[in-house]
């Protein structure tokens, strides 16, 4: 139908405009379930409503660094002339580990897509990224996840093989 066709942005709030229906929260739904959504909403207006998503631009993310980090803080996917795409490319935004890192306890908080607030939490080890290059270790980043990098109780003996690694000052 003429006037429903278009491109609509998602605003800060999480939620679009749209035609008949108004402002509509779509913020932590993924495109099908943002679509489902729509489509319901619209079935109350419209006999056959079709909805096709598509993502046009992204928008920057914003991830918080925490723990062992010479810099803790929140960055933006944008702020450096490297991408933050995944959690080495965090940590190195933060200005890498401390002395007292522990590599092998980094923890990944993570907000569940939903309407409901849920998160899940992902333990990580770099070591095994740093030398057996596992890279299910270093996860590609989404909008505020939270990166904690935990205190070492006892330094690893080969320390001197972690301070020349690249999430290292």
């Amino acid at each position: 139908l003429e006037g429903f066709n278009g491109i609509y942005k998602v605003l800060n709030d999480g939620s679009i405009i749209l035609p008949v229906i108004g402002q509509v929260y779509i913020e932590n739904l993924s495109i099908q379930q943002a679509s489902e959504f729509i489509e319901k909403k619209l079935s109350k207006e419209l006999l056959v409503p079709q909805i096709s998503l598509t993502i046009e631009q992204t928008r920057p993310i914003k991830i918080s660094v925490i723990g062992e980090v010479n810099n803790p803080g929140v960055y933006s996917n944008y702020e450096d002339k490297f991408p933050i795409e995944t959690v080495v490319d965090a940590i190195r935004a933060a200005g890498g580990i401390t002395p007292n890192s522990n590599l092998t306890k980094i923890s990944i908080r993570r907000r569940i897509g939903g309407l409901e607030e849920k998160y899940k939490t992902a333990k990580l080890d770099l070591f095994d990224l740093i030398y057996n290059g596992n890279q299910l270790q270093n996860p590609y980043l989404l909008d505020k996840d939270t990166i904690r990098v935990e205190r070492a109780e006892n330094l690893p003996t080969d320390i001197a093989r972690i301070a020349s690694s690249s999430l290292s000052p």
